[in-house]
């Protein structure tokens, strides 16, 4: 069984920071596009469905999904009875999300520390490392026995 000790002296070998990235940070907070827009990518509605399965869902689950961007797999995962969401883009939680569920957790995912998930189901961001970030965290997030997918 892999160990959140494993995953981060991976982490650590790995040589990048996954503390913060500014010019993401910076992104979000003023709003000005650049690179950072082209580097968003949807998840297919086909893996969705995948990710779904994998998952094992049910109703006597907790679920979150960390950084649900346009709702893919928030469509697939809010008629559950405990779901939660995060979505860093205010512009996406706006006019994307907040008419999928209204289940929102957090507009950071790193903010959130106070809860563990049964099921965590992510298609994380991968623009410049964030994608290790976002699991390793999302590690710490999982009940004993939870799956992330």
């Amino acid at each position: 069984m892999t160990t959140i000790t494993d995953f981060e002296k991976v982490l650590s070998n790995s040589g990048l920071d996954y503390q913060s990235n500014k010019a993401i940070d910076d992104f979000f907070l003023t709003g000005k596009p650049g690179v950072i827009r082209d580097l968003y990518k949807c998840c297919q509605e086909n893996i969705a469905d995948d990710m779904v399965k994998l998952a094992e869902l049910s109703d006597d689950v907790s679920i979150l999904e960390p950084s649900a961007g346009k709702g893919c797999i928030l469509k697939r995962i809010s008629h559950y009875t405990d779901h939660s969401y995060c979505e860093r883009n205010v512009s996406f939680v706006i006019n994307h999300l907040s008419g999928i569920s209204k289940n929102f957790e957090s507009f950071n995912f790193f903010d959130v520390t106070y809860k563990k998930y049964d099921r965590i189901i992510m298609n994380p961001p991968f623009a410049f490392g964030q994608y290790a970030a976002h699991i390793f965290h999302g590690y710490k997030l999982l009940n004993t026995n939870g799956i992330m997918v």
